[in-house]
């Protein structure tokens, strides 16, 4: 059964927060704001972030708000060093205004009809077990960094990623991060009342969903593709596999050590405690086979902790010690 266009009668539509953040994405940015501006629904905040960026993405962004007619006076923070996404966007928490609140990369896009969507979604759909439905996501159309078409983000993914049950979702989310971040839509209450993203980590969908997990709330899926992801190299997502060398730290692994620590107390049944044994076996691998030998060394000791360390653990963390080209077996990344 299909989602309504939402009819509110003589009340205003609840506001809809959009943030955009942007960095070294001048190629893309114009884009990105020109999918907020051509959104169906009436009722939209727009805030734009700059994250220090070196390109001319700041320029653009400048050029863009004085060209556009939608919003009177949209929210621009252009700050003057690169922060990094969670810390970047905490500069927006203060002025964030809407019911609902959406984070736009500066190099994604969103269909004409997804805040309608969504809206309509989170208006009309109670959760079935009475818990507060904290997001609505959905599937999302890859594209070049041309803009030619991919494929869809769930294209061949098992369909009960798609439709999991609340007492289910912190185990899925451990195996298989089953969201597609970029389609998101939160509720800003619940998002500020789990403290919104953390920090203390370099990313902020992992960490948020988790809490939300932990917290009972519930999460629903549309599933029709609402955002176009641009597949581009460097992205969030590569930054994880960055080699040691000459001391050089990786963020991304580091932040995963620091969530596997937070998450390890609340995955005490049996489902969880094997989802989090996984979890974490795999940031183990990929730390000793990029010659992070340290963090490897502190995931196995999270496994060794919940008694699911294995010999093959150790085994690897004494052959990827020896001087050979582990990394290459990540090349495909």
């Amino acid at each position: 059964m299909g989602i309504s266009k939402p009819h509110f009668g003589e009340s205003k539509p609840p506001l809809v927060t959009v943030v955009v953040l942007c960095y070294e994405q001048s190629a893309y940015v114009t884009k990105a704001l020109d999918s907020v501006v051509m959104q169906t629904y009436p009722s939209l905040q727009l805030i734009i972030i700059d994250d220090g960026s070196k390109d001319g993405s700041g320029i653009i962004i400048k050029q863009w708000v004085q060209s556009q007619t939608r919003f009177l006076e949209p929210e621009m923070i252009l700050l003057p060093q690169n922060l990094g996404m969670t810390k970047a966007f905490a500069h927006a928490n203060s002025v964030i205004k809407g019911k609902y609140l959406i984070d736009l990369s500066a190099d994604d896009m969103m269909v004409p009809i997804r805040v309608e969507r969504q809206v309509a979604c989170f208006e009309a759909t109670q959760s079935s077990n009475n818990k507060e439905v904290a997001m609505v996501y959905s599937d999302a159309l890859w594209v070049s960094p041309e803009g030619q078409p991919i494929g869809n983000w769930y294209q061949g993914r098992p369909l009960n990623l798609r439709l999991v049950a609340p007492q289910d979702q912190l185990t899925m989310l451990l195996q298989y991060n089953h969201i597609c971040t970029p389609t998101i839509m939160y509720r800003t209450d619940t998002w500020l009342a789990v403290g919104g993203f953390d920090t203390q980590y370099v990313y902020e969908d992992l960490p948020i969903f988790l809490q939300f997990a932990v917290h009972g709330f519930d999460f629903r899926f549309l599933d029709e593709c609402l955002t176009i992801r641009r597949r581009l190299t460097g992205s969030a997502t590569s930054r994880q596999y960055i080699r040691a060398k000459n001391g050089v730290q990786n963020p991304t692994l580091n932040s995963t050590l620091a969530l596997c620590i937070w998450a390890a107390p609340n995955c005490l049944t049996t489902e969880r405690r094997l989802a989090f044994a996984f979890f974490v076996r795999h940031h183990l691998r990929l730390a000793a086979v990029l010659g992070h030998h340290n963090l490897a060394n502190k995931f196995h000791l999270l496994l060794k902790g919940i008694k699911a360390n294995q010999l093959t653990d150790k085994l690897l963390l004494i052959l990827t010690r020896l001087p050979l080209p582990w990394h290459r077996l990540l090349d495909r990344h």
